[in-house]
Order: structure tokens, then C-alpha cells, then sequence
């Protein structure tokens, strides 16, 4: 790890793999060996809500636009179950969550949106 706060990772990884980068950046040799590839991978963020960090697979947990920045900023599920019954009321569609949205996830699986 490199101590600095800003989230890459160096170094090597078991089975000779290599992590770059910021997030997920893997560099491994696995495919041409003939040995499946394997693991498991989860993001940590701020709520745009409530600001308490929580863990989820960044490609399935909700989001809202920042409005002051036009990017997507994810949501923990109590803030999901916090706003939904105020969304009904207001005659807007409540946020359902999808399947593994705050589980780990697989990097390697292809079947990701």
C-alpha cells in the first residue's frame, strides 16, 4: 500500500497478479495460465445523504446527481428507506434497490451491467 491516503494500491498480489491504480486495476497472467480468475471487490463512499461512508458494488447501488457538480453520488440503503416513504407521498416512484447493490461483488464477472 502506499500510505498516502489516496487509495492506490502497489505492490503484488497472491498468484503473481498486480494491483494499479486507483479502485480496481488488475494486471494478472491468470487468463494464459489456464486458471480461472477469482475474488471478490467492494467500493466505500461517502452518502450523498446523510455523508456516513458505507460499503457497496459501485455498479449496482443507487445514486442521485450532484447538482452542483452533474456527477452520480451513491446512497446507503437507510437513506434509501429514509426518503421512500416521502417520495410516495410526494406521487414519485419509491427507489428500489438492485440485487447485491451493497454486497461485494465479482470484478471478473461478465454478466455485470
Amino acid at each position: 500500500m502506499d500510505g498516502g491516503g489516496g487509495g492506490a494500491i502497489s505492490g503484488r498480489l497472491p498468484g503473481g497478479g498486480c494491483a494499479i491504480g486507483r479502485g480496481i486495476g488488475v494486471l494478472d497472467n491468470s487468463q494464459q495460465l489456464g486458471k480461472p480468475k477469482m475474488g471478490y471487490a467492494f467500493c466505500t463512499s461517502t452518502c450523498f445523504c446523510c455523508g456516513r461512508n458505507f460499503s457497496h458494488n459501485p455498479l449496482r447501488v443507487p445514486s442521485f446527481r450532484d447538482p452542483r457538480t452533474g456527477t452520480r453520488k451513491p446512497i446507503c440503503l437507510r437513506c434509501v428507506e429514509m426518503v421512500n416513504p416521502d417520495r410516495i407521498k410526494r406521487g414519485l416512484k419509491p427507489i428500489v434497490p438492485l440485487p447485491e447493490a451493497y454486497d461485494p461483488y465479482d470484478p471478473f464477472d461478465r454478466d455485470l451491467p
